[in-house]
């Protein structure tokens, strides 16, 4: 498949950083192709990448010119960037970037409701070295990598040591979710994506909002590997169909924090715990992230 006219645009990541918002907000357009399912994987997963890159486009339709993947792993895993240049002539990458501490407080919350995380937050960072080193399988790379994700500056170096920094858009999480900044970052992205400007017309879907689970036994059937699921995935074996499935059982398993003022009070509580070690860190790799993308990272430094 000759791809010189076709046009590709990257959301890498970082996960917990918006991308769900971002995906279901470009669905809207009419001039993007996007995956059915949010994330192939296909440049980071070595089994998936092995498929070629034919299957990787048949989950485009390239009768637009426009093609859009979403997919966070795309930042952090190895090897993923020269994947990309080595397959894709015609593209652009957009990176949202999160307060570090609070993306990795974000991703440890997820892992407690897929059943992946029983420590505390401050254990699990206390750990996080351990787990990573141990890891056999990538388990703990995918769902443990608390601090390790948030390292952005090394992951965003990989990629400007093969591609021009032009080729990039760097956003805020705090703008793409502020109701005064979102939509002159929305002009911004169409801009830069090449896109008529008719995503101003909508409103950022609200995705990924806290939840608590209401049943352990069906959230494990759904996210641990069981010999059910495996049956599963071979009686279904749509990506889309399983995915949607996926998401319909999620939602009836789940509630919204029935009183969120008390759930962010919970959160800050937890934050503001943290050993000094923590806040340096995070402060740390503010000011290496503010210089490589120029964006005004201040508010995010704590004192």
């Amino acid at each position: 498949m000759n791809l010189i006219n076709k046009k590709f645009t990257f959301i890498i990541g970082a996960q917990k950083c918006g991308t769900t918002t971002m995906h279901n907000l470009l669905l809207s357009h009419p001039a993007l192709s996007l995956p059915a399912i949010k994330e192939t994987h296909y440049f980071s997963r070595d089994f998936l990448y092995n498929k070629g890159i034919d299957w990787y486009l048949k989950h485009f339709d390239l009768n637009k010119k426009n093609m859009c993947e979403v997919d966070p792993s795309y930042l952090f895993f190895p090897n993923t960037e020269q994947r990309i240049k080595d397959s894709i002539p015609n593209l652009k990458f957009i990176v949202i970037f999160r307060k570090p501490i609070d993306r990795a407080l974000s991703q440890y919350l997820m892992s407690c409701y897929r059943g992946y995380e029983s420590l505390s937050f401050l254990d699990a960072l206390n750990v996080e070295s351990k787990r990573l080193e141990d890891d056999n399988n990538y388990f703990s790379f995918i769902n443990h990598s608390y601090l390790e994700r948030g390292n952005y500056v090394k992951q965003l170096n990989s990629y400007l040591s093969i591609f021009d920094k032009s080729n990039f858009l760097f956003i805020k999480f705090d703008d793409l979710i502020s109701i005064d900044s979102n939509k002159s970052l929305l002009k911004s992205i169409c801009s830069f994506i090449d896109i008529d400007s008719r995503l101003l017309q909508f409103e950022l879907p609200k995705s990924n909002a806290k939840k608590k689970v209401k049943s352990s036994i069906i959230r494990n059937l759904l996210y641990r590997d069981t010999n059910l699921k495996r049956v599963a995935q071979f009686m279904v074996p749509s990506d889309r169909l399983r995915n949607n499935l996926k998401n319909i059982i999620n939602s009836f398993n789940s509630t919204d924090y029935s009183d969120k003022d008390e759930s962010q009070k919970m959160i800050s509580e937890q934050l503001m715990s943290l050993p000094k070690k923590y806040i340096d860190w995070n402060n740390s790799q503010v000011d290496s992230l503010s210089k490589v993308s120029g964006l005004n990272l201040d508010d995010w430094i704590y004192e």
